[in-house]
């Protein structure tokens, strides 16, 4: 189950994602539509593929916010961080 909570309060941009991720919570019906996936990179896929409405906020905060390590970079260390949550998880 998720349960929403507010945070980053202030930030232009952030209204539009608070109302989404409190009505997600408040329908409780996620848990019905849980997927699952192997990768950060599908993860983005499907995340670009079933919320639209989202990709024009993600684009205007890439120009706001300067990175001194590339994005590209930053997404292939969080991959494998992920990878290794996942394998240590199976362990478990």
């Amino acid at each position: 189950m998720l349960y929403w909570c507010p945070g980053h309060e202030e930030i232009e941009g952030n209204c539009k994602l608070y109302e989404l991720a409190k009505e997600a919570t408040i329908n409780n019906n996620i848990h019905k539509q849980a997927i699952i996936t192997s990768s950060l990179s599908k993860l983005k896929q499907l995340a670009k593929k079933n919320t639209p409405i989202l990709i024009p906020l993600i684009e205007e905060e890439k120009k706001q916010v300067k990175f001194k390590t590339g994005i590209k970079k930053i997404a292939e260390k969080l991959g494998m961080l992920e990878k290794g949550i996942s394998e240590l998880i199976h362990q478990l």
